[in-house]
């Protein structure tokens, strides 16, 4: 909240909305902050009218968001101003965003596996066009095309780059990012493709969207597309290009007509985002390493999130993400920030230690074991961090 505010500032007019029915322990914290940043109201987010009428209140024209969970109320709302309509239905639907059964989807942020109203067949089928049915467990061998659309600008009105994420914790839990990706070009170029095609398919196709796709014997297969860019998205790219993604993504939503989008991203050197979450069962964490110990490890760039002994855990049965720690890695070539991300994996495996509700211990290296095993060279190119990435209307260039 903090970064946009400061990324807004001067530049373009902001205001928050809060969830009142949020009952996280730092809810309060939260919506104490945003008053004190930008014009702010507390309404039920499972209530989309009421979300309208307080976004008028606010004299707003557009709306975004940088969480996932809240990507489909967020296009909804957006789309709802952009037609003048007065007030929505009890449930903004559509084909946006659409998400496979294994992630977690909704408004609500409700636990992966569970079907939710963006899962039906007919939403994936019309946004990306492929058939759905997708199987309840996690793919392992994921990436993602991150996109900018700014359907204001008239020069410059499109961005997209891809990441690679390692290996799930289960459905639902992500574990990180890799940028930039190392696939091979003819591996970005499809999967850039098929996530323009599918975003192109959204009458309003502006802002900032994330298509996910697995590596299949037959070339990338599209699985959700999300209409937001997360916030580990926009430190990599500030941490690896020097790219402010996050103001870019604020103009594309405003549909600000003098902020043109780069012609692609330059990429200085590789860096990834480790999230750790707690093992299944695991209810309060009993031991945790420093602050400081991790931020002395050769090319930690810095920790966003570390979580302490007595913190208690998110519930895997309730909620998605949860990480219980959250490491910036950096490296000159992919192979090497692959060998760190997963030693720093494994560090952390060992200096956390978990227990359940009745306190006994929790620990599974399941993930780890995952990550260990996979293929690091299966689809990837041999390249260096200047690889770029570019519009899917454009060929990748290797450098």
């Amino acid at each position: 909240m903090t970064e946009i505010a400061q990324t807004a500032d001067g530049r373009l007019p902001l205001a928050f909305l809060t969830d009142r029915t949020d009952r996280g322990a730092n809810a309060p914290v939260l919506h104490a902050m945003a008053v004190s940043l930008a014009p702010t109201e507390r309404v039920d987010f499972q209530d989309p009218a009421a979300c309208l009428r307080a976004l008028r209140r606010l004299g707003a024209t557009a709306v975004t968001t940088f969480l996932p969970r809240l990507a489909p109320l967020a296009a909804g709302l957006h789309s709802r101003l952009a037609d003048g309509v007065a007030s929505g239905p009890d449930q903004p639907q559509g084909p946006w965003p659409v998400e496979g059964p294994w992630r977690a989807s909704g408004p609500g942020g409700r636990a992966a596996g569970h079907p939710t109203p963006t899962d039906r067949p007919d939403n994936v089928e019309r946004a990306t066009g492929q058939p759905a049915g997708y199987s309840a467990d996690p793919p392992a061998d994921l990436m993602s095309v991150e996109m900018l659309r700014n359907s204001g600008a008239r020069w410059g009105s499109r961005l997209a780059f891809v990441t690679d994420r390692p290996c799930p914790v289960g459905p639902g839990r992500e574990s990180g990012l890799l940028a930039p990706s190392s696939r091979c070009p003819d591996l970005t170029d499809r999967a850039s493709a098929a996530a323009a095609q599918a975003v192109s398919r959204r009458p309003a196709s502006g802002g900032a969207f994330r298509a996910t796709a697995r590596l299949t014997a037959d070339g990338p297969e599209l699985l959700d597309v999300t209409g937001t860019l997360g916030p580990l998205v926009a430190r990599a790219a500030r941490f690896g290009a020097g790219e402010d993604l996050t103001w870019l993504a604020l103009a594309c939503a405003a549909r600000l007509p003098d902020v043109p989008l780069p012609e692609q991203l330059t990429w200085r050197r590789c860096v990834a985002a480790l999230l750790l979450p707690p093992p299944p069962g695991a209810h309060t964490v009993v031991s945790a390493p420093s602050r400081r110990h991790l931020l002395r490890l050769r090319n930690v760039l810095t920790v966003d999130q570390l979580s302490c002994a007595g913190d208690r855990v998110a519930d895997w049965a309730g909620a998605p993400g949860g990480s219980v720690a959250t490491v910036w890695l950096a490296a000159d070539d992919h192979q090497t920030l692959r060998r760190r991300f997963v030693d720093t994996a494994a560090l952390l495996n060992e200096a956390f230690a978990f227990a359940d509700v009745s306190g006994a211990p929790v620990r599974d290296g399941r993930w780890l074991r995952s990550l260990t095993s996979a293929d690091p060279s299966h689809g990837h190119a041999d390249r260096g961090p200047t690889s770029r990435h570019v519009s899917s209307a454009e060929p990748n260039r290797a450098r």
